[in-house]
C-alpha cells in the first residue's frame, strides 16, 4: 500500500509461493520479509529502514523505479 499510495511501481512476490520463496532466499541469502530492492540496495524490513527508503523513493524523478 505504501508504494502504491506513493505512485512507486514494484514487482510483488508472495513468499507462500515456492517459487518466489525460493527465488528470495537464492538471491539474498534468507526469507526476511518485507524484502525490497531498489537498484542495487536491499533493506530486510520496512519500519527500521523507513527513513532510508523514504529519502530514495523521494529522489525517484519518475523513472523505472519497479523492482
Amino acid at each position: 500500500m505504501y508504494l502504491s499510495a506513493k505512485g512507486v511501481r514494484f514487482a510483488d512476490k508472495n513468499v507462500a509461493n515456492r517459487e518466489d520463496r525460493d527465488e528470495l532466499i537464492e538471491k539474498h541469502g534468507r526469507m526476511a520479509t518485507p524484502t525490497l530492492v531498489i537498484g542495487d540496495r536491499v533493506f530486510l524490513g520496512f519500519r527500521q529502514n523507513r527513513a532510508e527508503i523514504e529519502a530514495i523513493i523521494e529522489g525517484v524523478d519518475g523513472g523505472d523505479n519497479a523492482r
